[in-house]
């Protein structure tokens, strides 16, 4: 998902501003987890008792997956490198002598 340089920068810059966020204004960043998994058909209850349990849990886990989009293999993907395609091989050749029977 993120093969390129950039898009790791990018990613880690998003993590440090979740952090920051999370440590600045946490009951802000729990009103967003609420609201995501409202978004996601929970009733008004399960959403706060979800978002409450994640963010005691592992908070910066909870919002990168479920607000920024990162996950744990999202992350081992994107210090992959990038897969080539196989190599390309001739088609047999039309004719052959052994089908010349």
């Amino acid at each position: 998902m993120f093969p390129y340089p950039a898009s790791r920068t990018r990613k880690k810059a998003d993590l440090h501003k979740e952090r920051y966020e999370l440590e600045a204004n946490p009951d802000a960043e729990l009103a967003e987890l609420i609201e995501i998994y409202r978004r996601r058909g929970l009733s008004d209850a399960l959403a706060a008792e979800v978002a409450q349990a994640l963010m005691e849990h592992d908070a910066l886990s909870a919002h990168a997956r479920d607000e920024i989009g990162i996950t744990e293999t999202s992350a081992a993907k994107a210090h992959a490198r990038p897969r080539l395609p196989p190599p390309v091989r001739s088609a047999p050749a039309p004719y052959c002598r052994c089908w010349s029977r």
